[in-house]
């Protein structure tokens, strides 16, 4: 359903380049991929699909962005669970929310987010 979604952005959000979108496809979802063949369980075959269907709607800056989200939101909802003893460090927890969460960010503030960062880098 993600990917039809992409696949109709391409028409509906005409500001995101196809090559932007079809980099964007690749830009997370490989590193995931590579990271889940290296440490086995480190992510579900389902967060590689929805990061590459996030690619193809977001196209590759946004998808750089939501992952980014992804991680900090992911990693305080981590900490917290350490913190109060609900998981220990071996055991795993859903990160799709977060992937989800994160696109959303990305999707109404992450050109806002992109330009404030690059702006930072330029000073």
């Amino acid at each position: 359903a993600a990917f039809v979604l992409g696949i109709f952005s391409v028409y509906t959000m005409p500001g995101i380049s196809l090559i932007s979108r079809v980099l964007g496809i690749f830009v997370v979802s490989v590193p995931l991929f590579l990271l889940t063949l290296l440490i086995p369980g480190a992510f579900g075959g389902g967060d590689i699909k929805l990061m590459a269907a996030c690619g193809l709607f977001l196209g590759i800056k946004l998808t750089l962005i939501s992952f980014a989200f992804a991680v900090l939101t992911g990693g305080v909802y981590g900490s917290w669970l350490l913190v109060m003893k609900k998981k220990n460090g071996k055991e795993h927890f859903a990160f799709g929310p977060f992937l989800c969460l994160g696109m959303a960010a990305a999707l109404f503030i992450g050109d806002k987010v992109w330009n404030w960062y690059a702006g930072l880098l330029y000073l």
